[in-house]
């Protein structure tokens, strides 16, 4: 738990500093709901047992709880901030699919991670791929919305 604790959470946090410093709009946005959306993919895929990471906690879905709270909404805040720099969402949605995949396979490899009734790699790349678009789809109505009442600007 404490390898997961310093790849999931502690890295991505501290790679956050900088976000925070040139959009913490952003970061604030896209946190909360991506720790939130994770949540509801990671529970889904271990009541059907698609996953599971080891060491398996005594409630399994706390075993994740560090990507929950730390890779996955960091790496979605630089995917959306890379969006905006670069001006290309299908480039950016599937560079950091493919990036936060990446390290799953990593996990899988080392058997840290467990795949179970059928799941593979390509549904993982598609499991991050739809949460992202949604997430990127949320930031771009925030943002709007956030604009038109004059609290932050593009």
């Amino acid at each position: 738990m404490i390898v997961h604790t310093l790849i999931g959470f502690i890295l991505p946090w501290f790679a956050a500093v900088w976000l925070l410093k040139m959009d913490s709009i952003l970061l604030k946005i896209m946190v909360l709901f991506v720790m939130i959306e994770s949540l509801f993919v990671n529970v889904i895929g271990l009541q059907l047992g698609f996953w599971l990471l080891l060491p398996l906690e005594a409630i399994p879905i706390l075993s994740q709880m560090p990507y929950i709270l730390g890779a996955y909404p960091i790496t979605a805040a630089y995917m959306v901030y890379f969006i905006q720099s670069s001006d290309k969402p299908v480039a950016g949605l599937v560079l950091f699919s493919l990036l936060i995949t990446g390290l799953e396979f990593i996990l899988l490899s080392v058997d840290w991670l467990v795949y179970g009734n059928g799941w593979n790699i390509i549904f993982t790349f598609f499991s991050y791929l739809v949460p992202n678009a949604l997430a990127y789809q949320f930031y771009k109505i925030t943002r709007r919305s956030l604009f038109r009442s004059r609290l932050y600007s593009s």
